[in-house]
Parts: C-alpha cells; sequence; structure tokens
C-alpha cells in the first residue's frame, strides 16, 4: 500500500465531503498510540486532527488523536481529557459528522490490568454507548517484541474473555499492531466497511440536555474524585488521631522524665551520703555515669519522637493541601459545567429563533408557490381554450375553403364544357 499523503496535500483537495472516515484514537498513557509510526508521532496534549488520503481505495482519513488517560502531566485529571474530546466532537462535528470508528489502544505488553486501567475502560465504554460498540476496534500494541507473544496471546484472550467482555458482546473487533504499515492499515481497511454513528456522550449532552458530570462517562471519574477525597478526610482523621496520641504521649515522656531528673537528683544526694560514708569514689561515679548514660538514651528518644512528629505534621499538610486542590478541581468542575449549560441553553435558544423563522418563511414560499400553481392552472386552461377555439375556426376554414374550391372546380369544368361546345359549333359553322 502506498504511504499516506500530508496534511497540506490533503487540504489542497478542498473541503471535506460525507465520504471522508472519521476515526477517534483513544487510549491510557503508555498504551503504545506513538508506536502507531503511520498515523501519529508522539504522545499529543490535546485533541487534534491528523489527515491523509488513502491512495489505495482514494477515501480522505481524518484521525481524531486524542490525550491519553491518566496524563502525568501536573494539573490535568481525566475529566480534563474527557472535556477536550467532548468539547471537540460537540463544536467541531456537531449534528453533521459521525465517527466511522472509535480505536482503543491497549498496550499488550502490560504484565496486569491495573485498578486506573479498569476505570479507563470503563469510562470509554460509557463515552461510546452500548450502541456505538460495534465501531469499536480494540488495537493491542508491541506485538513486535517475539519473547511476549504467547503471554500477549494468553493476555488477549483474557481481555476477550474478562475485562472488555461487554465490548466483544456489543460486536468490538480485536486487532494487532506490530509497528508495521500493513498492521496499520488493516484497520484501516477494516474500519472503511463500518457504517458511521454517534457516540452516547454527544447524544446525551446535546439531545437530552445532560451536563458533563451527568453523562454516563463522566460519572465515573465522579464517583472516583469523591471517593479519593473521603479516603483523604479519613487520612487525615486517623493523622489527627495520631498526633493527638503522640502529644499523650510526648507529655507521658516529659512526666518520665521528670521522674528521672528526681532520681538522678536523688542518686547524687545518695553519692554525697555514700562519700560522707567512706564509700569509694569510684563506685559513686559508676552510678553517676549509669544515671547519666539513661538520660542522654532518654533524651535521644524524645528526639526521635520529635522529629517523627515533624514529619508527620508534614505529611498531614501535604495532605491538606491535596485535600484543597480536589476541592478546587471539583469547585472548577462545577462552575466550567454550568457555564457550558448557559451557552448551551442560549445556543439552543438562537436554534429555536431561526427554526421558527425557518418555518414561517417555508409557510410564506409555500403560500406563494400555491398561487403561482394557481395561475400556472389558469394560464394551462385559457391555453387550452385558446388552442380548441383555433382548431375548431381553423376546420371551419378548411371546409369552407374546400367546399369554394369545389365550387370553383365545377364552374371550371362548366365553362370548359360551355368552351367545348361554343368550339363545335363554330367549327360546324365553317364546314
Amino acid at each position: 500500500m502506498a504511504p499516506p499523503r500530508t496534511e497540506d496535500d490533503y487540504e489542497d483537495e478542498g473541503a471535506s465531503d460525507d465520504d471522508d472516515v472519521f476515526i477517534a484514537v483513544m487510549g491510557s498513557t503508555g498504551s503504545g498510540k506513538s508506536s502507531c509510526q503511520d498515523w501519529i508521532e508522539s504522545e499529543t496534549i490535546d485533541v487534534r486532527c491528523i489527515k491523509f488520503v488513502d491512495e489505495e481505495s482514494g477515501r480522505k482519513v481524518i484521525l481524531l488523536d486524542t490525550p491519553g488517560f491518566d496524563d502525568s502531566r501536573d494539573g490535568v485529571t481525566d475529566t480534563d481529557i474527557l472535556k477536550m474530546i467532548t468539547d471537540f466532537l460537540l463544536k467541531e462535528y456537531g449534528n453533521t459528522r459521525k465517527l466511522n470508528g472509535i480505536i482503543y489502544i491497549h498496550s499488550i505488553a502490560s504484565t496486569r490490568f491495573s485498578g486506573q486501567s479498569g476505570r479507563n475502560l470503563k469510562m470509554f465504554k460509557n463515552l461510546c454507548g452500548a450502541e456505538t460498540y460495534k465501531n469499536v476496534v480494540i488495537l493491542t500494541t508491541f506485538w513486535d517484541d517475539n519473547s511476549a507473544t504467547k503471554m500477549g496471546e494468553e493476555r488477549e484472550a483474557k481481555l476477550k474473555s474478562k475485562f472488555c467482555l461487554q465490548l466483544a458482546q456489543g460486536g468490538a473487533a480485536f486487532m494487532r499492531h506490530n509497528r508495521t504499515k500493513s498492521s496499520a492499515y488493516k484497520v484501516l481497511d477494516y474500519v472503511f466497511t463500518l457504517v458511521p454513528t454517534d457516540v452516547q456522550i454527544t447524544k446525551e449532552i446535546r439531545v437530552e440536555g445532560k451536563t458533563l458530570e451527568d453523562t454516563a462517562a463522566g460519572s465515573v471519574h465522579r464517583a472516583e474524585v469523591d471517593a479519593l477525597i473521603a479516603k483523604h478526610k479519613a487520612e487525615v482523621a486517623e493523622l489527627m488521631n495520631e498526633m493527638k496520641a503522640m502529644r499523650g504521649a510526648t507529655d507521658e515522656m516529659k512526666k518520665e522524665l521528670a521522674k528521672e531528673k528526681a532520681e538522678m537528683h536523688r542518686s547524687s544526694r545518695a553519692g554525697e551520703s555514700c562519700v560522707q560514708e567512706r564509700i569509694p569514689l569510684s563506685e559513686a561515679t559508676q552510678e553517676m555515669k549509669k544515671a547519666l548514660a539513661k538520660e542522654k538514651a532518654e533524651l535521644n528518644r524524645l528526639e526521635q519522637e520529635r522529629v517523627t512528629t515533624e514529619e508527620m505534621k508534614k505529611e498531614l499538610a501535604k495532605e491538606k493541601a491535596e485535600l484543597n486542590r480536589l476541592e478546587q478541581e471539583r469547585v472548577a468542575l462545577f462552575e466550567g459545567l454550568a457555564g457550558e449549560q448557559n451557552a448551551r441553553k442560549a445556543l439552543e435558544d438562537m436554534l429555536q429563533q431561526e427554526r421558527v423563522a425557518l418555518s414561517q418563511r417555508l409557510a410564506g414560499e409555500q403560500n406563494t408557490r400555491k398561487a403561482l400553481e394557481d395561475t400556472l392552472q389558469h394560464h394551462k386552461e385559457e391555453r387550452i381554450k385558446l388552442e380548441q377555439d383555433w382548431n375548431k375556426r381553423y376546420e371551419d376554414q378548411t371546409k369552407k375553403h374546400t367546399t369554394d374550391l369545389k365550387n370553383m372546380e365545377r364552374k371550371f369544368e362548366n365553362r370548359d364544357k360551355e368552351a367545348s361546345k361554343t368550339t363545335a359549333r363554330r367549327a360546324w359553322r365553317f364546314r
């Protein structure tokens, strides 16, 4: 198969038409989208179009390359990625374009199907909707590693029978990519055979009037955020309880230290008493050293407890900051969704006004057309009547001319007969 032309070549051929093939490419970060070198050059940070012409079929192909879920960039959440994809589908293509295929890329080299992978797949399924599963291609990557072929086949079978069972039952296709053009264009050839369709999330927002958070796909991440916030709150509460317990333990340690100091003071006085009683000085010194070592050990332990407390305070501050960030993200999400809902309401009002104006204009055009049809019918009847009158007059004139002609012929015949008789009489006389 010949290599695709560039985007400039594509744009030189004019605007897209109904025969164009629209394909969305999705997947988690690190799933191997960048390994599809025929289509995608690197991991993208925004939704973008990659356009080319398939030389074999002559069809124009538009790939909607999307950022990977579970993005590693700071401040970018799965909700942000979902919003990018939804906004692009709604604003760029609206009601006029549908997707021929949706490709979900999954690395066959992944040793396990993590919880994040499961959440991403669930979000993808809710984004598409069950009616769109027949247009989905689960494209597994990194099949070019021969050492992982057997394990890859086992993982692929597990995908079909467990993790992607609903997709498989809904008609989704499972295909492989091994960094070759043939495997890439095999996917394109399959998508060319599919009937274009809408994804569920655009129907929910455009037709049902739902906000992004209320859609089936948005609710997946909303539940995840709520669970994460609850988890952080529980961890913060646990840390607070531990700090209270540590404060109590520190108070106990202070009491113990006071007791030790009192004991040392008592031992010191006992040492003085021993000197007075002529006990050997070395024995009293040994007792003092033991008491001093014990005090140092206790001080070291208290210092370690203090350091641990400081570290826990820092960890608690980090947890509070993370909790505040999540709360701010949620507030910003709600505000953004409210703004989008207002904009969509204004757009719907404008469309309704345009529909009313169009209906009125159509009614006027229908009345005008009815009047023209009536006038045309009247003219047609007049023309038929004129044709009938003209035909009758023509027939009458023809009959009259025929009669006159016959009369003239008779007159000429009579004159000829008279002339013949006259000639005969004259000839007889001259004889």
